[in-house]
């Protein structure tokens, strides 16, 4: 669950389903807006929704999608609604992205591929939200998180 940075909307990955649903928040409570799936169409069997994280922005919410879809579904988001509109699939290039991460610049996005055992590095376009061409590919043992330490 991933909360607006106005605390006034929130998003939930539904790991078994594959969707994401959208919330308004408000005096506690949590009200359903939207259903958003992440791989229409395909066996419930053959899909497995994971991570989500927002732009440092606001403007782009990522939510990666593993199964044999194995993608990050990029959305806009609408400030006033908090609703999502889907603007890219993008295959991780590997098997089973456990989670990802948007480097502190906003020009890159790290895909730990936890079964295929690498972590991808994909340029990412801070205007449109469309994640770009791959840069780089490293080995890592079955990668399952990713942080930035920020030295202050």
């Amino acid at each position: 669950l991933l909360f607006s940075a106005d605390g006034k909307h929130a998003w939930l990955t539904m790991e078994m389903s594959a969707q994401v649903a959208v919330f308004d928040y408000k005096d506690g409570v949590l009200t359903q807006t939207q259903l958003v799936d992440l791989a229409a169409g395909q066996p419930t069997s053959d899909k497995a929704g994971a991570a989500l994280h927002a732009s440092a922005d606001g403007k782009f919410l990522y939510v990666s999608n593993r199964g044999t879809a194995n993608q990050l579904v990029v959305f806009s988001i609408d400030p006033a609604t908090g609703q999502l509109k889907e603007l890219q699939k993008r295959s991780v290039e590997g098997d089973h992205p456990r989670e990802f991460a948007l480097d502190p610049s906003g020009k890159f996005v790290l895909i730990a591929n936890q079964k295929s055992n690498q972590i991808v590095v994909v340029e990412r376009d801070a205007k449109s939200g469309l994640l770009g061409k791959t840069v780089q590919k490293l080995p890592m043992d079955a990668p399952s998180d990713l942080k930035f330490l920020v030295r202050q």
